[in-house]
C-alpha cells in the first residue's frame, strides 16, 4: 500500500488531463485516514497496515474517493505492475525471491 504507486495508478486509469481532481481527493482521503507515519514511510512497520486489509478496508474507499468506486479487486494487480522497484516492500521481495528459488529460477 505505497501512496505514490496508487496515486500513479489513478493517473494512469483517469489519464494524465483528467488526473488533478482525482489525484487531489485521493491524497486528501489518505491524509484523513492514514496516521502521518505511513504516509512518511509506508514500508514501515506499521501496526495500522498489519491490522488492516488492504483489499477490503484500505483500497476501496481510497479508490472510492479518487474517483474509481467499485474497481473489482481483480484488477489491483493493476497498481502493483505501476510501482517502482522501491515503493515493493521488502517482505514481498523476499516471498517472491523464495518463489523463485523453489522453481530453480
Amino acid at each position: 500500500m505505497h501512496p505514490e504507486a496508487l496515486a500513479r495508478f489513478v493517473e494512469h486509469t483517469v489519464g494524465p488531463a483528467a488526473a488533478g481532481p482525482h489525484l487531489d481527493d485521493l491524497r486528501r482521503h489518505l491524509q484523513e485516514n492514514f496516521p502521518p507515519a505511513v504516509l512518511r514511510d509506508p514500508l514501515g512497520d506499521h501496526a495500522f497496515l498489519n491490522a488492516t486489509k488492504a483489499r477490503t478496508e484500505l483500497l476501496p474507499p481510497a479508490l472510492a474517493a479518487a474517483g474509481l468506486p467499485g474497481l473489482p479487486y481483480t484488477r489491483y494487480q493493476e497498481i502493483a505492475a505501476v510501482m517502482r522497484p522501491d515503493e515493493i516492500h521488502p517482505e514481498v521481495i523476499e516471498k517472491l525471491d523464495g518463489i523463485m528459488r523453489a522453481f530453480g529460477l
